[in-house]
């Protein structure tokens, strides 16, 4: 397809149900992952390290990033922020029971990738200026709307992740259209904090990276 979402959507699909591409693509990620770890010389810091991860999983948020980048050689990360309490479990020095408690420590609450046919990289690409847009269908954007009026402040994802409503340009509204087919009127720009781009190799003067499956 000449789309670049159509090839998104044919890339992924390839990953699922085609016998050679799922095959390779399992593969390959069995061997990237065969093992993952927190490394840090404090023993007490280490642990605190380690229940963060497994909080959020940290070795299945990598592998869905790594099949993301593998499939269509970009994707977009985005995270919830928390403050917790975390007690050090095991035993201390003289193997009396841990007792030392980290209090307050602002970590991930979680980790999601969103999906890449509904976010647009728009602005300035050089230097890492670009501005991550939110395309949003007619019931999101209701949604959304009440949250930033500040009718529903307890929908986090909206309240921690999305800045504002954003006014595309003509020449943008034509690019978005280009990518989706279709007018769409309700566009939001996403916090550069919490969502942010991974992409495989890409020069700035290419807003996305190939699409090389």
């Amino acid at each position: 397809p000449r789309g670049l979402f159509d090839k998104f959507r044919m890339a992924a699909d390839a990953a699922r149900s085609d016998d050679v591409v799922a095959g390779v693509c399992e593969t390959t990620e069995q061997l990237a992952f065969k093992r993952v770890v927190v490394e840090c010389d404090d023993d007490q810091q280490y642990d605190i390290w380690n229940q963060i991860s497994e909080d959020i999983d940290t070795p299945q948020r990598m592998r869905e990033i790594w099949r993301e980048i593998f499939t269509i050689n970009q994707c977009y990360p985005a995270i919830l922020w928390t403050r917790k309490t975390y007690k050090v479990r095991g035993k201390a020095s003289g193997g009396r029971k841990a007792k030392k408690e980290f209090k307050d420590v602002v970590v991930p609450r979680g980790i999601t990738l969103l999906d890449p046919c509904k976010v647009v990289p728009l602005g300035d690409m050089m230097f890492g200026n670009e501005k991550l847009v939110y395309l949003a269908s007619p019931s999101e954007s209701e949604a959304f709307d009440e949250v930033i009026a500040g009718a529903n402040t307890s929908d986090l994802v909206v309240t921690q992740l999305i800045l504002k409503k954003y006014q595309p340009t003509m020449k943008e509204k034509q690019l978005i259209q280009d990518l989706t087919g279709v007018s769409i009127s309700n566009t939001y720009l996403l916090d550069p904090d919490k969502v942010w781009r991974i992409t495989s190799t890409r020069p700035d003067y290419q807003r996305f990276a190939d699409v090389r499956m």
